[in-house]
């Protein structure tokens, strides 16, 4: 066997194993002063034990910082529950990032490094998945499609389980990863879909772990990873999609002086000035995410929805006087799952597998302990 195929199975092994999920908790930076809560349970310091209810500061200094009225100056901190259904809460009424609501289990530590603070919840994968779906996906949905929601959920986190490694935990918990605000659920459908769904994962047809991205709308047809991105995925082909197109994000529109669009034309994409720019601007009549030309040379529809914050890069101009309307279709990158499109199926009756193959072409269910000997025998 090679090295390459053994690190493959040791990864895969760890994967199987996998039980527990770290996340980091970000973006505190620049918090000077927290306070951490029981909610329910009580929890465990090398220092102390904090009981149900018992809140307990954190005071954050260069280098250091302190817990409760101790003074003993810190770089770390491990919390550990004392029971199984022991949960905690973190706060500070200064910061939006901190919100007494969000709810979590499991362990917490608290670390300082070069004056950065890192704080990390390490909780069960059910409970990871389930807080994880009711962020992405609300709360108001049917079993049917928080389990379509619970696999691509679960297949994207042990997708990129060492993201984060470098930082000391497997993912965090904003978009670059997956939402999680905590564990605490709201609706029972939610982790019944995640236990009726119980390790399953998606696969592509080399047995590797699907790239499972899902969007909020599509606008009517998903898009292709290479378009969006450099990676081209066979599984991550446009779709049409009929099932979003009277959805809350299925269109929307912007109205800009056309000056502030020349501006960023000629400043930050180098169009010569002495183009009349809305004349290029009007060609395009039909909503595309296609790049656009202007004389020979190539401008990208990603830029300019960064530029300017729309909703996707799907979109067609017009032009009147000096205004500039813009009508786009759908919200997000359009890559892979759409979710509004994904959620009318299910109130039609498609389930969850059908709802899969629709917008990942070719891709199989396996269950995690599975994985590594499908992939031994692909490699032998």
């Amino acid at each position: 066997m090679n090295v390459y195929l053994l690190i493959l199975l040791l990864c895969f092994s760890q994967l199987r194993a996998q039980e527990n999920i770290s996340v980091g908790l970000n973006p505190f930076e620049n918090t000077k002063a927290f306070t951490f809560k029981t909610l329910s349970g009580t929890y465990q310091t090398k220092y102390l034990k904090i009981s149900k209810s018992k809140q307990l500061s954190i005071k954050v200094y260069t280098g250091y910082f302190t817990i409760g009225e101790s003074t003993q100056r810190l770089t770390s901190l491990f919390l550990k529950p004392n029971d199984k259904n022991a949960r905690f809460t973190l706060f500070d009424s200064r910061s939006s990032h901190l919100k007494s609501s969000y709810s979590y289990q499991g362990t917490l530590t608290i670390k300082l490094e070069d004056n950065k603070l890192t704080l990390i919840n390490t909780c069960p994968l059910p409970e990871y998945l389930s807080g994880v779906i009711q962020a992405e996906a609300g709360t108001e949905e049917n079993t049917e499609y928080y389990k379509v929601q619970a696999i691509i959920c679960r297949t994207y986190a042990l997708s990129y389980l060492f993201r984060h490694k470098e930082s000391g935990y497997n993912l965090c918990n904003t978009v670059h990863c997956q939402v999680f605000k905590g564990t605490k659920v709201y609706n029972s459908n939610i982790t019944k879909a995640v236990k009726k769904t119980k390790d399953l994962l998606l696969v592509d047809q080399n047995a590797q772990l699907a790239h499972t991205l899902f969007h909020s709308n599509c606008g009517g047809e998903t898009e292709y990873a290479q378009n969006v991105w450099t990676s081209e995925k066979h599984y991550l082909s446009a779709v049409k999609d009929s099932f979003c197109s009277n959805k809350t994000h299925a269109t929307w529109t912007k109205k800009m002086p056309l000056s502030e669009v020349e501006l960023y034309f000629h400043h930050q994409m180098g169009v010569p000035k002495h183009l009349n720019l809305s004349d290029y601007l009007k060609k395009r009549v039909d909503a595309s995410r296609a790049p656009f030309f202007i004389e020979k040379e190539c401008y990208d529809s990603k830029s300019l929805r960064k530029a300017f914050n729309w909703p996707s890069a799907f979109f067609k101009f017009s032009v009147e006087n000096d205004t500039l309307q813009v009508y786009g279709k759908g919200f997000g990158h359009g890559v892979g799952l759409c979710q509004e499109g994904a959620m009318v199926m299910s109130y039609v009756g498609k389930k969850y597998r059908e709802i899969l193959r629709h917008y990942y072409k070719d891709t199989h269910l396996i269950r995690k302990k599975d994985l590594s000997f499908f992939q031994e025998k692909e490699d032998e």
